[in-house]
């Protein structure tokens, strides 16, 4: 069983965005309002007015921690049991 929410539409969500940044990438919260839900894909009306589609599995209530707060969180635990 999935340790995820039964998401509804109107639950205050949010999602990580990427985007390349020169020779990188930029990670940022995107935050919003679920406008629908088909299955497991979910699409999200952000605070811009935009829509974005995605898989349950890449949003989180506004009330859990930021993704990309998991993101560096794997990089610390990445490089400090790499032994650098």
């Amino acid at each position: 069983m999935s340790d995820q929410p039964a998401y509804k539409i109107g639950d205050q969500i949010q999602w990580m965005a990427s985007r390349k940044v020169g020779r990188g990438w930029a990670f940022s919260t995107k935050k919003g309002k679920i406008v629908s839900i088909d299955g497991r894909v979910i699409t999200a009306k952000a605070s811009n007015g935009r829509e974005s589609t995605m898989d349950v599995n890449e949003i989180r209530l506004q009330t859990q921690h930021s993704p990309v707060k998991d993101v560096f969180d794997g990089f610390v635990k990445a490089s400090s049991s790499s032994g650098s």
